[in-house]
């Protein structure tokens, strides 16, 4: 889930280079929606077919990222506050 991507970004050193291709494709879904900075390096094709990229540089995570870290951390501690009212520990 591209979200614990984001919340293991918060605690990275920028520039942060990733080449596993889960990485980058989780990546390319936080850059996407605008929550983290990255840039992408893609191999040179010679075809002109589409290559996907292989190596993503991290730069940083924006401050919509930040908000949705603190959202996400935020519903997950209600979830799990509600479960321990409830008897489910």
């Amino acid at each position: 889930m591209p979200l614990f991507c984001l919340m293991r970004l918060q605690h990275a050193r920028f520039p942060l280079r990733l080449d596993r291709p889960e990485d980058v494709r989780r990546i390319s879904v936080l850059a996407a929606t605008g929550l983290v900075d990255a840039e992408f390096a893609t191999p040179a094709a010679n075809t002109g077919a589409y290559l996907a990229p292989q190596v993503v540089v991290v730069k940083g995570i924006t401050d919509d990222g930040r908000q949705e870290l603190r959202q996400f951390v935020g519903e997950r501690a209600s979830r799990k506050a509600k479960g321990l009212a409830n008897g489910d520990a």
